[in-house]
């Protein structure tokens, strides 16, 4: 593909006989931003596994038609995670237009917010906040709402006023859309590498039966013929918020994950209906595991707030007998 600001007819001919795509470039914007687009839609993978009502820009989109606004949703750096598509040039103000080119709000404008407290206020409440116009900085009227999952910030949905004012239930909108958007960002900071996420897969089929044990132990470098202990463990539900409970799930899965793979070096973990289990192939005395087993527990309390019930399962005498 080649980026150009000149377009005319002749250049588009051209790329067409040679096969190119040729993408136009708005003539304020400068390179490094363009690059910074680029490199960022290159590189991010897709969400594979968004909750319903598709990915973070249908939701921005939908936002928008529902609050009659121009929506982004950015994370807790700023950083432009998506927005909806505008009718026209005048439906964007200054700071709409400079955060999107830029894939970031602009600091100086930033800067402005965060001595408004309108910055603090996104990161320590779930309420709606109002921005009021401010036309000689090129900043219309704005309502947001912090993303929270666990009473942990993970971004915000801004929404700017067009030509036309906020629809009635505009906030009330806007809420719904953050609990949405909390699902979406969750999963995307703790979205695993491919070959741990496969490695999981294949203990959970392991465990359930629906993987062999030998094909299971080629896979994760066991061997099938050593005894075996399984642990497993279940959070209580602290609240009813999915996001919070997935991101307490996840957060969990990675300090027994650790925790594990320090103790024994071939400690597998898969998550299964809800539930998290360790396998350990060759395990050692059974009160080791019992003493691990209890550790993983306070780690958990103490570090992460969660209180977590544990069992250890009866040394089966291979890994076939582990499910």
């Amino acid at each position: 593909a080649l980026a150009v600001k000149a377009d005319n007819a002749s250049l588009r001919e051209a790329a067409d006989a040679a096969g190119v795509v040729l993408l136009a470039v708005r003539p304020e914007a400068r390179w490094e931003q363009v690059a910074t687009l680029a490199h960022a839609a290159l590189d991010e993978p897709p969400d594979t596994d968004p909750p319903d009502g598709g990915d973070l820009f249908s939701l921005a989109q939908t936002t928008a038609l529902l609050t009659g606004g121009g929506v982004s949703i950015e994370d807790t750096a700023n950083r432009m995670l998506a927005y909806s598509r505008t009718s026209g040039a005048d439906e964007t103000d200054e700071l709409r237009r400079l955060s999107i080119l830029g894939r970031q709000g602009p600091e100086e404008y930033m800067a402005r917010l965060r001595d408004w407290g309108v910055l603090h206020r996104l990161r320590t409440t779930t309420d709606v906040v109002a921005v009021e116009e401010r036309p000689d900085l090129g900043i219309r009227r704005r309502l947001a709402v912090g993303v929270h999952a666990g009473g942990r910030p993970l971004g915000t949905i801004w929404v700017q006023e067009g030509r036309q004012p906020f629809a009635e239930r505009a906030e009330e909108v806007l809420l719904g859309a953050a609990r949405v958007a909390a699902l979406h960002l969750v999963r995307r900071r703790t979205r695993l590498p491919a070959e741990a996420t496969l490695n999981r897969e294949i203990v959970a089929g392991l465990l359930t039966g629906a993987i062999a044990a030998r094909t299971a132990a080629a896979q994760l470098g066991l061997d099938a013929a050593r005894p075996v202990v399984v642990v497993g463990y279940a959070i209580p539900p602290p609240v009813p918020d999915e996001s919070a409970q997935e991101l307490a799930r996840t957060e969990f899965a990675n300090l027994v994950s650790v925790y594990a793979a320090a103790r024994h070096s071939h400690a597998q973990v898969a998550s299964l209906d809800g539930r998290l289990y360790v396998v350990l192939s060759a395990p050692p005395a059974e009160s080791v595991v019992l003493t691990w087993a209890r550790e993983i527990a306070a780690a958990a309390h103490a570090h992460l707030g969660v209180a977590v019930r544990g069992a250890v399962g009866d040394p089966a005498p291979r890994l076939s007998r582990a499910g």
